[in-house]
C-alpha cells in the first residue's frame, strides 16, 4: 500500500481540478445546437415582399431568395445539399455561430463579407480574420413584426436586403441576400443591379428542423 501525506493529497486535487477546468474550456468542447431553415418574410419597412416562397437557398458561396435549387459546395466530388427546397443551417446557441448543415468536418461557416453579402466559406477555406466580427453573434429571437414566430438576428446586422440580378427582375427575382451592418453599408456598386433602390428589406424567419440537441459530433 502506498501512503500519501495530507499535503500531497491536497496538491493532487488542485492539479486535477485545473486539468478539468482546462478541458471544459477547450475549443473542441461540444455545445447545444439546433438545425434550422430560413425564410425571407415581411419587415417593418416592407410588409408585403414580392415573393410567394421566401425560402433561403445556398448557391456558389452566396445566399438567395427565389432560386430553384440549393447547392452547398463541399469536399471534392461530394454534393451535400443538392436540391432541397431550402438550405439547412446549424445554429450554435453557446458560441452564436451559424453554419451550413452539411457533411463536412468543421462545417461551412456563414458570414457577411466586406460588401455586406451573406456568404459561406468553401471547404478547407479559412474564414478571414477581418470578417470574424461579422461571422459571430447569431441568435433566434421572437419576431417584433409577428410574435407567432422567431427571426434570426446578428449583432452586426442593422438591416437585411434582398437584391435582384437586374432592375427588370426586382419583382420576380431571384434576390441575393445582403445586409447593412455596424461597419458596412451596402452601396449601389455592391449589389448585382448596381442600384440599391432595387433591393427589398426583409426579416429572416426561423424554422426549427430539430429544436435543440447536444452537439457531440463536432459540427
Amino acid at each position: 500500500m502506498v501512503w500519501f501525506s495530507a499535503t500531497s493529497f491536497v496538491a493532487f486535487l488542485g492539479v486535477a481540478s485545473t486539468v478539468q477546468a482546462q478541458t471544459g474550456n477547450s475549443p473542441c468542447a461540444k455545445e447545444y445546437v439546433s438545425v434550422i431553415t430560413l425564410d425571407g418574410v415581411k419587415s417593418k419597412d416592407q410588409p408585403s415582399p414580392p415573393w410567394k416562397n421566401g425560402a433561403i437557398n445556398a448557391n456558389n458561396n452566396r445566399f438567395y431568395i427565389g432560386n430553384s435549387s440549393s447547392l452547398a459546395l463541399c469536399a471534392d466530388e461530394q454534393l451535400c445539399i443538392q436540391r432541397p427546397s431550402k438550405a439547412q443551417f446549424i445554429l450554435h446557441h453557446e458560441t452564436n455561430k451559424l453554419k451550413l448543415h452539411v457533411g463536412v468536418l468543421g462545417g461551412q461557416q456563414v458570414y457577411l463579407d466586406k460588401k455586406g453579402a451573406l456568404r459561406y466559406n468553401q471547404v478547407r477555406e479559412p474564414l478571414p480574420v477581418t470578417w470574424s466580427a461579422s461571422a459571430n453573434g447569431w441568435e433566434a429571437r421572437k419576431s417584433t413584426v409577428d410574435p407567432r414566430y422567431q427571426t434570426l438576428h446578428s449583432r452586426e446586422v442593422t438591416k437585411w436586403w434582398a437584391c435582384p440580378s437586374c432592375s427588370s427582375r426586382k419583382s420576380v427575382g431571384p434576390w441575393q441576400i445582403f445586409a447593412d451592418t455596424k461597419k458596412v453599408t451596402v452601396k449601389d456598386k455592391d449589389v448585382p443591379s448596381k442600384k440599391k433602390k432595387d433591393c427589398i428589406t426583409f426579416s429572416l424567419k426561423t424554422e426549427y428542423v430539430t429544436p435543440l440537441f447536444y452537439n457531440n459530433v463536432g459540427w
